[in-house]
């Protein structure tokens, strides 16, 4: 397995001259397959909510769906079962072999009573995780509805911290929209770089754990990190200078200093590329083709120790006497999805500070976009928010989690 990088500008010329140009530059990165791999197990430890707070019902769909991912385990796989409510305990640990059968003995008993102790539910998982953590593909997914009222959210915040920095992926399931506290849930994923999903309906809960256990089983490295070595004559957007636009649309944190930065991307899977847009502002370009900067991409394999490193790649552009700006057709749909994003973020940040005609303003901006992406159901659920918001009307947390996801979402 190794990792490749690909580079293009939305414009790859420019007119000399000119005292500023701005420019998006997009970076693919993706597993290239070699006939040498193999397959990587896993050290999988799941977090289960079994309080009060969660129907009976809800939780023997549960037990069946967690039965369908541990049929799916390869014996060679570390499984870790963890339940809590106001107490946390291992029920399974570091199991091998028969999968099925120790997660079911495990959930037989298990009924939904007492409070929420979710601090204390991460930091018995991540205590588990840790054990194998040098020598398997380490995972949390934790699945609860984000109640924690037994427990302390700021040190939920701290272990997901702890999490995002020893690169052990994170995955949370909310069960039910506007149940519990997602927020806390949200949180957490934004801390540890992981990912949430949210189950609206029972019938969502096998399809939506298959697709977690899907993407596990598809890591091919980890500890990834994009470098960009910029020219003197080019530098970054101040503000939101770098954002992922495939598979989920999202706002990254580049750390900058004065010659380099440095995007954390985590986990690469074999499936999906991982599409990155960055804002440049290039001054004093000159006739003919000249170096803006240099990417490269260090990782490692899952049971590796060794660092290794994608080629680097010089992106350039050319200077003309004369030039007509147009953005390249390929990065448009991306630079759209972004826009969306980044709108629908900006209602959220309204409704947050009570500014419902603002919010909805950003909605109807979002329904605009969405309409040239050419996609007449997101363009309505859209403007059917923000026409309810400049009504007097509110969207509730259901609404909210929608609006959300459909930010996220690549159209």
């Amino acid at each position: 397995m190794k990792v490749s990088l690909q580079y293009a500008l939305s414009d790859a010329q420019g007119e000399v001259g000119t005292a500023q140009h701005q420019r998006q530059l997009m970076t693919t990165i993706r597993v290239v397959p070699e006939s040498t791999d193999t397959y990587q197990p896993l050290n999988l430890t799941v977090i289960v909510d079994r309080s009060a707070s969660i129907a009976p019902a809800t939780l023997d769909t549960l037990k069946q769906s967690l039965l369908q991912l541990a049929a799916q385990l390869t014996p060679q796989d570390y499984l870790t079962l963890v339940a809590f409510n106001h107490c946390a305990e291992v029920l399974v640990s570091h199991g091998q072999g028969d999968h099925w059968s120790a997660v079911r003995s495990a959930l037989d008993c298990l009924e939904p009573q007492g409070g929420t102790c979710l601090s204390e539910a991460l930091r018995l998982g991540l205590s588990e995780v840790m054990q194998h953590r040098n020598d398997r593909i380490s995972q949390v997914l934790l699945i609860s509805d984000g109640s924690n009222d037994h427990g302390s959210d700021d040190r939920c915040g701290k272990l997901a911290e702890f999490l995002g920095e020893n690169h052990i992926g994170f995955q949370a399931i909310a069960l039910g929209v506007g149940q519990g506290s997602q927020g806390l849930l949200a949180d957490l994923v934004t801390l540890a770089q992981g990912k949430l999903t949210v189950v609206q309906h029972l019938d969502q809960l096998s399809p939506v754990l298959h697709q977690s256990f899907t993407q596990l089983q598809s890591v091919r490295c980890v500890n990834a990190v994009l470098y960009w070595v910029p020219e003197p004559t080019v530098r970054l957007a101040a503000h939101q200078p770098w954002a992922q636009v495939s598979p989920e649309v999202m706002d990254l944190d580049p750390k900058i200093t004065s010659n380099r930065v440095k995007v954390t991307l985590g986990t690469v899977v074999n499936y999906s590329p991982r599409v990155l847009l960055a804002n440049l502002y290039v001054a004093g370009i000159t006739p003919g083709v000249q170096t803006l900067g240099r990417l490269q991409v260090q990782y490692r394999h899952p049971q590796g120790t060794e660092v290794l490193r994608s080629p680097t790649h010089s992106v350039s552009l050319t200077g003309l006497a004369q030039h007509q700006p147009s953005t390249s057709p390929e990065m448009r749909p991306h630079l759209l999805n972004l826009a969306k994003y980044r709108q629908v973020a900006l209602a959220e940040t309204g409704l947050e500070a009570g500014d419902r005609a603002g919010a909805a303003q950003m909605l109807y901006a979002a329904a605009l976009t969405v309409q040239e992406l050419g996609n007449p159901q997101a363009e309505q659920l859209l403007g059917h928010s923000a026409d309810r918001l400049r009504g007097g009307g509110l969207l509730g947390e259901a609404d909210r989690q929608l609006l959300r996801l459909l930010a996220q979402s690549v159209l």
